[in-house]
């Protein structure tokens, strides 16, 4: 099992959101303007939360690190496990709404390795 997954990204931006509002309302880049130190005592209870949950320990670096992945902008990615938790992030913090679309870039060009070797079609999406 990995140790992040739908469930407890989901719970992380719900959370956040529930706790600190939405991050547009934050002021800061890593953390609620007028409220560090609860955001530091939440990353450290995520991180006993996620315990329980999953079974899997999880430094309050891993959570830090998740949420920048939500809301820092991003203009180049070059390896495929950075891809993934950029993805799943920002899916996760928009369907919580911790985010919103202005959060996601306008656009972003794919490469793929081997691309001959892919199971699916490529298709052209733009509409």
């Amino acid at each position: 099992m990995t140790k992040w997954n739908t469930k407890t990204r989901t719970h992380l931006y719900e959370s956040l959101k529930k706790i600190f509002g939405p991050y547009s309302g934050w002021g800061k880049t890593n953390y609620p303007k007028h409220n560090q130190a609860g955001y530091e005592k939440f990353k450290a209870d995520f991180t006993v939360w996620f315990k329980q949950e999953s079974g899997q320990e999880i430094t309050i670096g891993a959570v830090a690190s998740q949420v920048a992945w939500a809301v820092t902008h991003q203009k180049d990615i070059k390896e495929q496990g950075f891809v993934w938790n950029y993805i799943l992030n920002k899916a996760a913090a928009l369907d919580a709404g911790f985010i919103k679309s202005n959060n996601l870039p306008n656009s972003m060009q794919l490469e793929y390795p081997d691309a001959d070797d892919l199971d699916t079609p490529q298709t052209d999406l733009r509409l």
